[in-house]
C-alpha cells in the first residue's frame, strides 16, 4: 500500500511539473480545438516553420499559415512566400506582425494582422511584395518600409492604425504603393525620406490628420546627423476623400520634385474638396488643385473618383467609300455613290457630317452622299478616264479620303445599212 501511495505522489508531481511547464511556455492543447499560439516568436526560414503553425513546401518555398496566432513571425531567408490563408496574427500593441531584415524576394500575402505595434515591417528588404492583407488597429503603423527598395505594396487594406496606414522611411527607393485602401488612420500614407517611389490608384479617405504626409527624416551617417530628403516621388491617380488635410508637403524640409500629376491621359488625383468647374467636360477640373500652405500642386485634378478609368476612347476617323469605278458615255449624267462610307464610332454617337467630292483634282467639286455630274459637266470633261475623290469628315473633324475613277466613253457609232 505504501508503494502505491508513493507512486501516486510521484505521478501527481510529474503531472504538476508538466502542467507548470505548459503554463510557462504558454502552450495549450485542447481536443478538437485549433490552438492559438501565445506570444513567442515564430521563425520562417530555409527549413520552414520553427513552430508547426502551417504547411511548408521546400520546393516552391511557400509557407501557408493554418491557424491564428498571437506570435510575431520573422522571416529569416530569401525567396520565401508567406501566405496567411486568411488567418489572423493578433497582439497586445507590441512587436511586429511580420518582420524581415536584409532579405530579398519575400512575399507576404493574405494575412489579417491586428493589435500589434506594426503590422508588417520590412527593414532593408528588397524586391519583395506585400499584397492582399488586411491590417488594422496596430498602435503605430500598418505597413512599414524602412530602407526598402523595389517593394510592391498592392491591394492591401490598412485602417485604424495609430500613426499611419502605410509608412515609407529613410532611403526607401523605387517602391510602388498601388491599389490599396488606407482609411481611419492618423495618416493614410506617410513619407519620411525616400525618393523615386510611386503612389497610384489608392483609396485614401477619412484619415484623422493627413491623407498623405511628406516630410524628411534624420539619420546618423558616419556619426553625423544628416537629413534624408524626400524627393522625386510620383503621386497620381489616387482618390483623396474627406481626410482632415488631404495632403501635406513640408516644402521647407523636402525636395520640390514630388509631383502630383503626369501628362494626360494619366493626369493627377481626385480630391473630394476640388471637383469643379469643368466647362469643357473633359473630366479635369479647369484650375489646378493648389494648396500653398501645404505645398501641394496637382495641375490635372480629376472631377470624379477614378476619373482616369472612365476616359472616352480616342476618336476613330470615319471610313470613306467612293464607290465606283464609274463609267458613262457622252451625253449621259452619272451619279456618285458614297453611301457605303461609315463612322466606326457611330455606336458612341459620332457620325459623318460632310461628304466632299472632287473630280479631276477639283475641276468639279460636289457635296452630299450621292451627287450627280450633269450631262453638261460630263460633256465638258470629254472622253477619257478621270480621278474621283471622296473625303468624309466626322463630328470631331477627323477625315478620310477614298479614290476611284470615272471613265467617259464616246457615243456609240451608228452603222447605216444600205
Amino acid at each position: 500500500m505504501k508503494h502505491k501511495f508513493y507512486k501516486k505522489i510521484a505521478l501527481n508531481r510529474i503531472l504538476s511539473l508538466l502542467v507548470g511547464l505548459l503554463i510557462t511556455t504558454g502552450t495549450f492543447f485542447a481536443v478538437g480545438l485549433e490552438p492559438v499560439l501565445a506570444s513567442e516568436t515564430i521563425y520562417l526560414g530555409d527549413g520552414g516553420w520553427s513552430v508547426p503553425v502551417g504547411t511548408w513546401d521546400p520546393v516552391s518555398r511557400i509557407a501557408v499559415l493554418t491557424q491564428d496566432t498571437s506570435s510575431s513571425i520573422v522571416i529569416t531567408s530569401n525567396y520565401i512566400v508567406l501566405d496567411g490563408n486568411g488567418y489572423t496574427i493578433s497582439g497586445d500593441g507590441t512587436g511586429n506582425g511580420v518582420y524581415t531584415e536584409s532579405k530579398h524576394d519575400i512575399t507576404i500575402r493574405n494575412l489579417l494582422i491586428v493589435g500589434k505595434q506594426n503590422g508588417v515591417k520590412l527593414y532593408k528588404t528588397h524586391h519583395s511584395i506585400v499584397e492582399n492583407n488586411t491590417i488594422s488597429n496596430n498602435t503605430q503603423l500598418g505597413i512599414y518600409l524602412y530602407e526598402a527598395t523595389l517593394v510592391s505594396v498592392i491591394n492591401n487594406k490598412t485602417f485604424s492604425n495609430g500613426l499611419a496606414g502605410i509608412s515609407v522611411r529613410a532611403y526607401s527607393t523605387y517602391n510602388t504603393i498601388e491599389n490599396n485602401e488606407s482609411y481611419l488612420n492618423e495618416t493614410g500614407i506617410k513619407f519620411e525620406g525616400g525618393f523615386n517611389n510611386i503612389v497610384r490608384n489608392n483609396e485614401i479617405r477619412d484619415n484623422t490628420a493627413y491623407g498623405l504626409l511628406i516630410t524628411n527624416d534624420l539619420a546618423l551617417v558616419g556619426g553625423v546627423l544628416v537629413t534624408l530628403v524626400t524627393d522625386d516621388n510620383q503621386i497620381y491617380n489616387n482618390n483623396f476623400v474627406n481626410n482632415w488635410a488631404q495632403a501635406y508637403v513640408y516644402t521647407s524640409l523636402v525636395g520640390d520634385n514630388n509631383v502630383f500629376n503626369l501628362d494626360l491621359p494619366i493626369g493627377g488625383n481626385y480630391w473630394s474638396n476640388w471637383t469643379s468647374p469643368d466647362e469643357n467636360n473633359d473630366g479635369i477640373v479647369d484650375s489646378p488643385y493648389v494648396h500653398v500652405p501645404y505645398g501641394v500642386q496637382d495641375n490635372l485634378p480629376w472631377t470624379t473618383p477614378n476619373g482616369w478609368l472612365n476616359l472616352p476612347l480616342p476618336n476613330q476617323a470615319p471610313i470613306a467609300d467612293a464607290g465606283g469605278p464609274y463609267s458613262t458615255i457622252l451625253g449621259n449624267a452619272v451619279t456618285c455613290e458614297g453611301g457605303s462610307s461609315y463612322d466606326p464610332d457611330a455606336t458612341s454617337g459620332d457620325s459623318i457630317v460632310s461628304y466632299n467630292w472632287d473630280i479631276v483634282e477639283t475641276y468639279y467639286v460636289l457635296a452630299g452622299v450621292t451627287p450627280t455630274l450633269s450631262i453638261e459637266e460630263i460633256n465638258a470633261l470629254g472622253i477619257g478616264t478621270y480621278s474621283v475623290n471622296l473625303t468624309v469628315t466626322d463630328s470631331f473633324g477627323a477625315t478620310h479620303t477614298d479614290t476611284t475613277t470615272l471613265e467617259i466613253l464616246p457615243l456609240p457609232t451608228t452603222v447605216l445599212e444600205d
